[in-house]
């Protein structure tokens, strides 16, 4: 469980943006700082790689970036302000990655089939330190035992569901804010269902390896966002 009587993780904050007191910390750091703030959230990515759970301990991550528990701190005071730090990060990467995807110059219908295929690789990608499906596996399984954490995750889904949003109004200009919602909610849940799948799943799909699988995938979100 996690540990009670910490400050809450949400602060007044829209979908996926930054609290203010987050906004305050960066100012505060410094160039220098913000360095050595990536360096612990990259140790921390790590531990949560390698033990396979959602409970970075501060002191193995102080360790492993080579500081005090003390100066850690004064970055990430509890072990759910770094959990919220790393998983707002992952939120920013996907969200950057969208947006740069967007502005290439296709149609509506090629922009839809490359944001997914992105994303269908991303969380499937077999190289460990690159893999993002154990960050959000974590936001998961913190989320069951946090009301805090569960409305962060509510909070970071719904900001891919906006973007989502978006690029399906310039393929269906007619369709309604509902009806945008209820699309990207339902595409975002088959492209995150690859993440989830076990790795036995794509030896049995018979005829379905790459590319093909990822084929099949794109095929049924463009099918969802045209019906």
């Amino acid at each position: 469980m996690l540990p009670s009587g910490e400050a809450s993780l949400v602060e007044g904050t829209r979908s996926g943006e930054p609290s203010p007191t987050a906004a305050n910390k960066h100012l505060r750091h410094g160039t220098k700082g913000l360095r050595r703030r990536d360096e612990i959230l990259t140790a921390a990515r790590t531990q949560l790689f390698e033990s396979g759970t959602a409970s970075p301990l501060l002191r193995g991550v102080a360790k492993d970036v080579g500081i005090s528990l003390g100066n850690l701190q004064y970055y990430f005071r509890t072990r759910e302000d770094l959990l919220e730090a790393l998983f707002r990060a992952e939120s920013d990467s996907d969200a950057e990655l969208f947006a740069s995807l967007c502005a290439r110059e296709q149609t509506p219908r090629d922009k839809l089939a490359t944001v997914t295929r992105a994303f269908v690789s991303r969380w499937t990608d077999p190289t460990a330190m690159t893999s993002h499906k154990v960050v959000w596996r974590a936001l998961r399984f913190v989320s069951l035992q946090s009301p805090q954490f569960r409305a962060l995750r509510h909070q970071l889904w719904e900001r891919f569901y906006e973007q989502l949003s978006s690029m399906l109004r310039e393929l269906q200009p007619g369709a309604t804010a509902d009806q945008l919602l209820l699309k990207a909610v339902l595409i975002t849940a088959i492209i995150d269902g690859t993440s989830m799948m076990p790795p036995q799943t794509f030896e049995n799909l018979r005829g379905l390896r790459r590319p093909s699988y990822d084929d099949e995938v794109v095929a049924a979100v463009l099918w969802m966002a045209e019906s």
